[in-house]
């Protein structure tokens, strides 16, 4: 298998990719993006990208003219966007000119208003045992953004006070396990187990232990076993019960 990869800064990724093309930043293209929520964003160029880097779309377009392939002749990014909003259903309410003129538009649904209502839900207890009487969770950093990639370069941003990669403990867990603030410890469950560093937090409660997912030096993950949500299909990279132990030196 040949991996090809298109990116504006070397990553993980890169160690298994036979191939890396330079992808210009955000500032660096045209283009929209589509949210989570589904809302349309437009997004305009700042600069021009450096040194060689190609939007994917021009990457695309060179390929299929050295295949001679037919319907590819696309002079700019609004021409594709504007095809796509014809062909792919999840657009088709959507006006591309509406959308290039700076109006928000959402795919495959129209603004609405509902009532909502709380979700049933028993939590986290009946994960915990003896063996393993934490509920560790994962959650997002303010100073970084997904698998790190592009803020951890940023030496502002990696000298804030809370943004290693820790395990954030509750003071009275922290007090009764005689861990203090950049303590090694070690953190297991039954899928496996993590060195790492604590730092001790007052906003997580006691019984519960939690993490970034950002950093490569500490690969949460790895305590997770493989499991799917029923309805969702999604896997659980969210909470596991696991127990603390504190390194000796």
């Amino acid at each position: 298998m040949h991996i090809i990869q298109f990116d504006s800064y070397f990553n993980l990724t890169s160690n298994f990719a036979k191939l890396i093309l330079p992808s210009p930043l955000l500032i660096e293209r045209e283009g929209t993006i589509t949210t989570g929520e589904r809302r349309i964003r437009l997004v305009r160029k700042v600069r021009e990208p450096v040194g060689e880097a190609l939007e994917e779309w021009k990457v695309y377009c060179k390929l299929a003219k050295m295949f001679d392939a037919k319907g590819f002749d696309y002079k700019n990014v609004f021409e594709i966007f504007d095809e796509a909003v014809k062909v792919v259903k999840a657009y088709n309410n959507v006006d591309a000119k509406r959308v290039y003129s700076g109006e928000d538009f959402f795919a495959d649904k129209k603004i609405k208003f509902y009532r909502l209502n709380p979700e049933k839900f028993k939590g986290f207890e009946s994960m915990r045992s003896k063996n393993y009487p934490f509920i560790l969770f994962t959650f997002r950093s303010k100073y970084h953004f997904l698998t790190n990639e592009a803020t951890g370069k940023s030496e502002t941003l990696n000298r804030m006070k809370e943004a290693g990669p820790f395990f954030y403990l509750n003071k009275e867990d922290a007090a009764r396990l005689k861990i203090r603030n950049y303590d090694e410890i070690i953190v297991k469950s039954k899928a496996g187990s993590l060195n790492g560093y604590a730092f001790i937090s007052k906003r997580i409660l006691r019984g519960y232990v939690g993490a970034h997912f950002h950093f490569e030096s500490l690969l949460i993950n790895k305590l997770f076993p493989l499991e799917f949500d029923p309805r969702a299909f999604t896997p659980n990279f969210k909470c596991v019960a696991v127990k603390i132990i504190k390194r000796k030196k």
